[in-house]
């Protein structure tokens, strides 16, 4: 009996030392995430009869799908300032560092001239992003307004003057934005 409990304990032993030995051979993989899955940039940007603007931009990645939220300073021409922000749900096409993508979301613009416009704003976009380097986007796409703004009076009088200026935006005007981030990605 006692030779039993005996073989019985050793090869418990032998099992539990075995399964040690084998479970630390055994690694659990970390999900890597394709081009860097967090990204801080610069961007600039321009919309065809609409503002310029500059500002900063964070970036999450989450294999096909993201989220990009940005802050902005707007300069609608004429001594006409705002602010802007903006927040894109984004879905990326295969590729890791390099890849395609499309956004879709709201954007608001607050300015001294035009106050508070929404816009619908939608992008398709080239972006490069390293795992700790750099990090690009370029992108182009149609913002539609969803309200109507004031009207922002022109400064300047003759014959041309304000001619492609936008003085006023109403509700469902179509815009096209062009934009340009420069950043680094984690």
């Amino acid at each position: 009996m006692q030779g039993r409990i005996l073989r019985i304990t050793l090869l418990a032993g032998a099992l539990l030392i075995g399964g040690m030995a084998q479970a630390q051979q055994v690694s659990v993989a970390k999900p890597v995430l394709p081009g860097g899955a967090l990204a801080v940039r610069a961007f600039g940007s321009v919309m065809i009869f609409g503002p310029e603007s500059v500002g900063l931009e964070a970036s999450a990645r989450l294999s096909r799908f993201g989220l990009d939220l940005a802050l902005s300073y707007q300069d609608f021409g004429y001594h006409y300032r705002g602010l802007g922000a903006e927040g894109l749900a984004r879905a990326y096409g295969i590729g890791g560092r390099n890849s395609l993508s499309l956004g879709i979301g709201p954007s608001v613009t607050a300015s001294d001239g035009f106050g508070t416009v929404a816009f619908l704003q939608t992008e398709v976009a080239y972006q490069f992003r390293e795992n700790g380097g750099p990090s690009l986007l370029i992108g182009f796409g149609p913002a539609m307004a969803l309200n109507d703004s004031r009207r922002a009076e022109c400064p300047d009088s003759g014959w041309f003057s304000c001619f492609l200026w936008k003085d006023k935006y109403h509700q469902g005007d179509l815009t096209v934005r062009l934009r340009l981030a420069v950043g680094f990605s984690l």
